[in-house]
């Protein structure tokens, strides 16, 4: 399943440190519709749907919506920190890593 890098963990706590308790949202993986055609996967803070696949990895537990389970297997979630925001990257995992 999905794999988080430190830096991936160390984003996420803080895009969820600055969400209100009582918001009750989570991180979801979702997979949407480009306008060419193609699908991509995104990232999004929305309530978790009884069909999610929760992941939980270096404290973190993020949503997976059914349709993204098989797209994000086996594969590292990582975080690029820049001035301004977090670019957020999935790639194949290093065989061995985790």
């Amino acid at each position: 399943m999905l794999v988080l890098t430190q830096n991936a963990a160390t984003a996420l706590e803080e895009i969820l440190a600055s969400q209100a308790k009582a918001e009750r949202t989570a991180l979801r993986v979702v997979v949407r519709a480009r306008e060419d055609g193609r699908s991509v996967l995104m990232l999004s803070l929305s309530h978790p749907r009884a069909d999610d696949l929760a992941v939980t990895h270096r404290g973190i537990t993020l949503f997976v919506e059914r349709q993204a389970v098989e797209r994000v297997d086996g594969r590292l979630l990582d975080a690029q920190i820049e001035k301004g925001g977090v670019r957020f990257l999935v790639a194949p995992r290093a065989s061995g890593r985790r």
